[in-house]
């Protein structure tokens, strides 16, 4: 699955997008391949082999650094909305229009509709455990740069938009009140 283009792709992993795999990252115990449309995983052991499993077409990430490994869940953004699995079950989506008992909107397709495919290659994402939210820097409508972050809230569920200055890259730093 690390071979480009897609044509070279090991046993399986086939995606109608011409990128082909953007993510190769661990869960658990598995392998997690994702290209723009799916995902799939690579399972097994050294001594009985590995097998790709085709996990689902129409939840891919756009690159490695838009997936976060929360404790061997991972949440990730891609073209079709944001999406979370943990352990080994079906990917659901998050970004899915969605109200809670109250009529509020939890849904965030309108926003995913906008980022710029051109400039989506740059796409980070990060978790705050002080905070517990993952972020996501992304460029939206016509601008090259990740100046808007996406912010989902993994307590409740809620997603918020913000714009930013642009961002290449995130990581967490300890400060000495032992926050992130």
């Amino acid at each position: 699955p690390n071979n480009y283009p897609v044509t070279n792709s090991l046993n399986g992993v086939y995606s109608p997008d011409p990128t082909g795999v953007t993510v190769l990252t661990t869960s658990l115990d598995r392998l997690c391949v994702h290209t723009r449309t799916g995902c799939w995983d690579i399972i097994g052991e050294i001594d009985a082999g590995f097998q790709i499993v085709p996990v689902g077409e129409g939840m891919g990430a756009f690159t490695n650094l838009a997936v976060v490994n929360l404790e061997g869940s991972l949440y990730w953004l891609g073209p079709d909305g944001v999406f979370a699995r943990g352990d080994r079950g079906i990917p659901r989506s998050l970004s899915s229009p969605e109200v809670t008992q109250s009529g509020q909107p939890l849904g965030i397709s309108g926003t995913i509709d906008r980022i710029n495919l051109d400039a989506a290659d740059g796409i980070v994402g990060q978790f705050n455990p002080t905070e517990n939210v993952i972020r996501w820097w992304v460029p939206l409508d016509d601008s090259p740069y990740n100046s808007h972050v996406i912010v989902y809230d993994t307590q409740t569920g809620a997603f918020t938009l913000d714009d930013c200055g642009p961002v290449t890259a995130a990581g967490l730093v300890i400060g000495v009140d032992g926050r992130y």
